[in-house]
């Protein structure tokens, strides 16, 4: 994965890593199913990030108690989410200038039960590819952010991107093009975003 280090797989470096680790990634598909660990990061290097250089094309699952770090990596799906934080353990994932592809899924699932869980997208850019299928499914406790990026839909998919459980949804200096529906008690807040072509219904309490 990074010179000298001796890995074929993603897997096979957060298998040998422990926290306070970063797992430097050369440029390259990789079609690997990760389990993230609390404390270690994964890391483009910058000038490979927004072509984007480094694709993981498979789903990276969190669960821990901790936070990790993405920087610079496509997230593509491959029939199944590219990002789930499930569980009940405070999980922080921080996505920093990322692509998320929604290829053929949804692109994110979020059900942690944990009030303190979160995922965080810093200057992240994404796109839609087909129809039937929308960014995220929020469930959980926790909150979702979004700060600055563009993410779009050239799939022209008209399926939402849902936040439905006692969470929150957070939107700050974005261009968002997929349509999203709230409901139960999940919180909604916005400040400079243009929503694109789609609807933005808020049905929560």
């Amino acid at each position: 994965i990074a010179e000298g280090a001796g890995y074929t797989t993603i897997a096979a470096a957060l298998t040998a890593a422990s926290s306070g680790n970063t797992i430097f990634i050369k440029p390259g598909t990789y079609t690997e199913n990760l389990t993230l660990k609390a404390g270690v990061n994964l890391c483009a290097f910058a000038c490979d990030s927004y072509t984007p250089n480094v694709i993981i094309l498979g789903k990276c699952t969190a669960t821990f108690a901790g936070t990790c770090t993405i920087s610079g990596i496509q997230l593509k799906t491959n029939s199944d989410f590219c990002l789930s934080v499930t569980g009940s353990s405070a999980t922080l994932i921080n996505l920093k200038g990322c692509f998320i592809d929604a290829n053929n899924n949804n692109a994110i699932q979020f059900t942690s039960s944990s009030g303190s869980s979160k995922i965080q997208l810093y200057d992240c850019k994404g796109d839609i590819d087909t129809t039937g299928i929308a960014y995220f499914t929020h469930s959980g406790a926790g909150a979702l952010k979004f700060f600055g990026g563009v993410f779009e839909n050239n799939g022209a998919s008209t399926t939402a991107s849902t936040s439905s459980g006692s969470g929150g949804l957070n939107f700050y200096n974005l261009f968002f093009s997929n349509a999203i529906t709230t409901s139960s008690t999940s919180s909604f807040a916005a400040n400079n975003v243009q929503f694109y072509s789609y609807p933005l219904i808020i049905n929560g309490t």
